[in-house]
């Protein structure tokens, strides 16, 4: 059974339209597991008959990956009204999406996240105080040093090349909303800083030494990152060398949100053998609507044949 709906989500992405929306309506009205799938693809393939069935989910449910989709595509007056139910981990960051560029609006600053916050303002034209914008950069840049998480970095460095505070992706990414936001002289006050412990790093003891070594390159890779983790917090005020909440980690906030997670797991998921007709038989009697579905698209063979896929 569960290879047969496996069948029918791999092959979803690659029928027509019409055979979309019946597998997603049947789909809405099905078993939470399947809901769960269909909300992920709906953030793709979003079409307003849906929103009937989403709505009357919502209501029903008050699921999480069901409340993204009314976020989103539903009126905004109804998400407005709702706006006291989203409590996902970011689901006001998705309200703030879809109606930080109305005028009558107000951001409620302390709901986001500190990244949230910088994406947000540059995307609603709404700047951010300066001197503010790199109190949280640097509290960040010391909240990076102090967790042993290795966060993604812009480009790959190649061995004898620096790592900077400013290589780090999410870091990057918030300088780069500063200057969206216009903060120019603020930002150019974070490169110098950069160039700073850029330099430090390069006349270091620490950075000659790694250098003479004969370390592998994951090894190498390993300790420069600390090198850089070290002369970064070196060069940041102590008002900034505090741990945060760990919830304001940019390492967690940023993780794949549950809808990616899945769907890159579909995508990367060997494809199983062909199920049997007696499995999707057994698909039909648990979920009816599936089944109308499966007998449209000729997807239950004759006698004991295996499905023709």
């Amino acid at each position: 059974m569960q290879d047969a709906r496996s069948e029918i989500q791999r092959r979803f992405a690659h029928l027509d339209w019409s055979q979309q929306k019946k597998i997603a309506l049947a789909f809405l009205s099905s078993g939470k597991t399947d809901r769960q799938w269909i909300y992920a693809q709906l953030l793709e393939w979003w079409d307003d008959c849906f929103a009937p069935q989403i709505r009357e989910n919502w209501e029903q449910f008050h699921e999480d990956r069901c409340a993204w989709l009314v976020i989103r595509y539903l009126p905004k007056d109804y998400v407005m009204a709702n706006l006291d139910h989203f409590t996902g981990r970011r689901d006001y960051y998705s309200v703030c999406l879809r109606f930080g560029a109305d005028d009558d609006f107000v951001i409620d600053d302390s709901k986001l996240s500190t990244r949230d916050r910088f994406i947000i303002h540059a995307l609603s034209h709404r700047p951010l105080d300066g001197d503010k914008c790199l109190d949280d950069i640097f509290s960040c840049l010391f909240d990076s040093c102090a967790t042993e998480y290795s966060y993604p970095m812009v480009n790959k460095k190649e061995r004898g090349e620096i790592l900077e505070a400013l290589d780090i992706k999410y870091i990057y990414g918030m300088m780069k909303n500063m200057e969206r936001m216009g903060l120019d002289e603020h930002v150019a006050s974070l490169r110098e800083w950069n160039r700073n412990v850029y330099v430090d790093i390069l006349h270091s003891a620490d950075w000659k030494q790694l250098n003479a070594s004969n370390l592998s390159d994951e090894e190498y890779d390993s300790q420069r990152r600390q090198i850089m983790k070290k002369y970064v917090c070196k060069h940041l005020d102590e008002k900034y060398k505090q741990v945060h909440d760990q919830s304001e980690f940019p390492g967690f906030e940023n993780m794949l949100d549950d809808f990616a997670i899945d769907q890159e797991e579909e995508e990367d998921r060997m494809s199983p053998e062909p199920p049997t007709a007696e499995q999707m038989r057994e698909l039909v009697e648990r979920n009816p609507a599936v089944g109308t579905i499966i007998d449209k698209l000729g997807l239950i063979a004759d006698d004991d044949e295996e499905a023709p896929f």
